[in-house]
């Protein structure tokens, strides 16, 4: 996987022009408010939240949680909520459950905590890689912590907090750095 350096990203911000009214600028706001209010992750907050998620994606959901499973996994998801960083082994039982899919995991532990984890997908790969992404691709762990490895320190560059002004100017309210980033990558991918 390419790196992308702080010019590309300054280049892009230039041309990435969210709108605003579109739903997933409006729907963004009431995720991360749902998840800011949870306390404790529950079984009933994964199951609720990975179906919000999903209505950010063009396949219909599948949960492959099992009795044993579901205790791991929220225990991870309150690891996450609690600013912990998860590795490889966290992100395939995370994926594994939520419809194998790396982006909607990925989606999953934004709203959790916007903070640490950014949105994957394959428009961001797009983006950064120049070419389109295969499933497996966009669902080796490894790329997403490269990618999540590159937000960190783009979002460390001294030039950053102007670019974060600007991208939450245009989006219409603020928004971490992390989502920032993925917000140009996206529009740009």
């Amino acid at each position: 996987m390419h790196k992308v350096s702080f010019e590309r990203l300054s280049q892009s911000e230039q041309s990435a022009e969210p709108n605003p009214k579109h739903s997933y600028l409006v729907s963004y706001q009431e995720f991360l408010t749902y998840f800011a209010s949870i306390d404790t992750i529950t079984p009933h907050h994964l199951i609720i939240g990975a179906h919000l998620v999903y209505g950010w994606m063009p396949t219909i959901l599948e949960l492959y949680i099992t009795p044993e499973s579901l205790p791991l996994i929220v225990k991870v998801l309150n690891e996450v909520k609690h600013s912990t960083l998860i590795g490889t082994p966290e992100l395939i039982q995370l994926k594994s459950a939520i419809n194998n899919s790396l982006p909607g995991t990925s989606k999953l532990l934004h709203f959790i905590n916007p903070y640490q984890y950014p949105i994957w997908d394959s428009r961001v790969y797009r983006y950064i890689n120049g070419k389109d992404a295969y499933d497996y691709q966009i669902s080796k762990p490894e790329n997403y912590l490269e990618y999540q490895s590159n937000c960190y320190r783009l979002a460390a560059n001294p030039g950053f907090p102007a670019i974060h002004r600007s991208m939450n100017t245009k989006i219409g309210y603020e928004v971490t750095p992390l989502r920032a980033i993925e917000m140009i990558m996206y529009l740009n991918g």
